[in-house]
């Protein structure tokens, strides 16, 4: 799976399961102007994304190197593995823990924090073996490669699934705010989906433009029909999220 998928899954896991309690906007009344965040909220899901993305930071080894043959010697390797894991894990939580105080965030545990990144570190793990590439899950024991061939690397649909939560609980979080914001996120990701739709058709690989027109109502459903009643504005950013991680496991 691409790096920027893994950040998006990582982003989404933070705040549907680490970001603790946070308080919806209210009803349709718009009983408080925003919602609001628990105070180790932003800590958390940044250690979620990052540790997410830190496996693929083998990508750099190559130029380092001067291999030419790193992204298949060594892409997917020791900084994929579940036998280091939780030695990465403790290794990102000892930085980024005084590094969260420097800058002024409140962060969680230490305890917390290292199943944080040890929860995005294996996200990216599990993503990396359902593609057809395959991971190297025992390095340094061994090195062979395990893939399950469940999904594309780059999968946009999939990437897509992942990120339309995250808008729809950005949009909802200030009800003022809502009606534009819906609208940009829901044009935005249309422009994507017909990105998509053209980049496929000119690398051989098109589908048709209905599908296009299905995915943009879809969204736009998600957007914009929990508005109905203010019931949108009731639901906490983690419901959203977790809807989200719950449709992506029926992929």
């Amino acid at each position: 799976m691409d790096t920027i998928t893994h950040g998006i899954v990582g982003a989404l896991a933070g705040r549907a399961f680490f970001a603790g309690q946070d308080m919806p906007a209210g009803s349709a009344e718009y009983a408080r102007p925003r919602s609001e965040s628990a105070p180790a909220a932003r800590a958390a899901i940044t250690a979620c994304t990052l540790g997410a993305m830190f496996p693929d930071i083998d990508i750099f080894a190559g130029p380092i190197a001067r291999n030419p043959l790193a992204i298949i010697e060594w892409h997917r390797n020791i900084t994929h593995s579940l036998l280091m894991l939780p030695v990465w894990a403790l290794l990102l939580a000892a930085v980024s823990l005084p590094l969260a105080r420097w800058v002024g965030w409140k962060p969680p545990s230490f305890a917390m924090l290292t199943g944080i990144y040890a929860f995005g570190l294996s996200s990216n793990v599990f993503l990396d073996v359902v593609t057809n590439f395959g991971t190297m899950i025992w390095s340094p024991l061994s090195y062979s490669r395990v893939a399950w061939d469940w999904l594309f690397i780059l999968d946009l649909g999939f990437s897509g699934m992942a990120v339309l939560p995250q808008f729809a609980a950005w949009c909802y979080r200030e009800p003022a705010k809502f009606t534009w914001r819906a609208v940009i996120v829901w044009v935005a990701l249309t422009g994507g989906a017909f990105a998509a739709y053209a980049a496929s058709n000119t690398a051989g690989f098109g589908f048709p433009a209905w599908v296009v027109g299905a995915a943009s109502a879809l969204m736009g459903a998600v957007l914009f029909l929990p508005a109905v009643r203010g019931m949108g504005f009731r639901w906490r950013r983690a419901s959203w999220c977790r809807a989200g991680m719950v449709a992506r496991r029926q992929v």
